[in-house]
């Protein structure tokens, strides 16, 4: 088992270490899906822990000898996000396990983020906070231009919190993220492309981000639309394929 923590918490040793054992049967469920949530307090501290779903063969092979764990580069990640001057969770600890010699469990251990999230306010509200919505983008711009490209940069995974009529934002789930100093317009737009599915508040966000960027607007519209319209169609058919397969076992 390797186990990695911040200097600026090992305080928290113990509790990472016994981690593992505990988590099943410890702490209160955030969320119960492909990955698994939960948020302790412990020492005073509020904190949040993901168990990443256990990988299929080729997978853990890959992540034994090949590629870091998804939890080695959520904790890497936000100490690079940070130095960037980006908001994200601080990262407490990560923990891989690693059974008959290939890789199997890991846990990304960070501080718990008290801000709401994005998504109800913009997505399930009917006439939606145009202010904040424009806001998103400006912010997205500087994300851009500082190099950071959040992998899976939609609403759930953002969130926000209003203070003295400034909004700040912040980001989790990270670890599929990139960074990259010199991005093409088309790698600026692929990244927008998944912010929404709302319609009418995806256009407002590419439109203020491409006005911003000084770029053509409509056309950084039709474009990010076409490529959301493609990745769909692709999962789509990704989709209907494992359910043939499925069927066929």
């Amino acid at each position: 088992m390797k186990i990695v923590i911040n200097p600026q918490y090992k305080n928290l040793s113990h509790f990472v270490h016994e981690l593992p054992q505990n988590f099943d049967n410890t702490g209160k469920v955030l969320h119960q899906g492909r990955n698994q949530v939960k948020a302790f307090q412990v020492e005073g501290y509020n904190i949040v822990v993901k168990r990443y779903k256990r990988p299929n063969l080729i997978q853990r092979v890959i992540y034994t000898f090949f590629r870091p764990s998804k939890a080695c580069r959520a904790y890497n990640f936000a100490f690079q996000i940070q130095n960037l001057g980006i908001n994200t969770p601080e990262a407490i600890a990560y923990i891989e396990i690693n059974r008959h010699g290939l890789f199997s469990d890991s846990y990304f251990v960070s501080l718990q983020c008290e801000d709401a999230p994005l998504f109800p306010i913009l997505v399930n509200t009917p006439l939606y906070d145009k202010k904040l919505a424009r806001n998103l983008a400006l912010h997205i711009v500087e994300l851009h231009k500082r190099g950071f490209f959040h992998g899976d940069l939609n609403l759930a995974n953002i969130l926000y919190r209003e203070d003295n009529g400034s909004t700040y934002f912040t980001f989790i789930d990270t670890n599929r993220s990139h960074f990259i100093k010199q991005p093409s317009q088309k790698t600026c737009l692929k990244n927008l492309m998944r912010v929404t599915h709302r319609t009418d508040l995806l256009r407002d966000i590419v439109q203020t981000y491409a006005q911003q960027r000084g770029w053509n607007a409509n056309l950084c519209r039709e474009k990010v639309e076409a490529m959301l319209h493609h990745f769909e169609r692709k999962r789509a058919r990704k989709y209907q394929i494992k359910k043939v397969l499925n069927l066929t076992r």
